[in-house]
């Protein structure tokens, strides 16, 4: 496991406020190289997030639906212009990672705040994600940074809710 991806977590669990952009910026080299895992591409070429998630999508992986690959299209499509909605531009992407595994963040994450509650729903999808193409690249299976942002931020953690049903 690289201490990196580690270091990454761990910024989450720490209570402190985290800018969305650096998030997405960190959280997208992290997903890149597991799409290069699960490729089989060379750690050193430059491949766009975008093609490698149109590559990824022609495999066809039984664990993995269309959804999944259009929730990643999602993903990329985050930008932080500025805007007069007040809707976040990843939310779309939370809310399908939560459609694929069947729970409801908004009543599982316990944050007053709804902005705070927000972004622990997004840490959480976004390591059920990373978890996901680790997984569907045949990568161990034993760091569950999932797990550790579950039991950080709810109420409602078991190590049984663990799971890679299809995604």
């Amino acid at each position: 496991m690289e201490n990196t991806f580690e270091h990454f977590v761990e910024q989450f669990k720490s209570e402190q406020p985290v800018s969305l952009a650096a998030f997405f910026y960190q959280a997208e080299l992290h997903l890149i190289k597991q799409l290069k895992d699960y490729l089989n591409v060379e750690e050193t070429q430059q491949r766009s997030f975008f093609s490698l998630i149109e590559q990824a999508k022609k495999i066809n992986n039984v664990d993995t639906n269309k959804h999944f690959w259009n929730a990643l299209l999602a993903f990329n499509k985050v930008n932080f212009n500025p805007s007069k909605h007040n809707a976040q531009p990843w939310l779309r992407y939370v809310n399908i990672i939560e459609s694929l595994q069947g729970y409801s963040g908004s009543q599982l994450f316990s944050a007053s705040n709804i902005q705070l509650k927000r972004q622990h729903r997004l840490y959480f999808a976004y390591m059920l994600t990373w978890e996901h193409l680790r997984y569907i690249a045949g990568n161990d299976d034993d760091y569950s940074p999932s797990s550790e942002i579950l039991s950080e931020y709810s109420q409602a953690h078991s190590e049984d809710d663990h799971d890679h049903s299809e995604m």
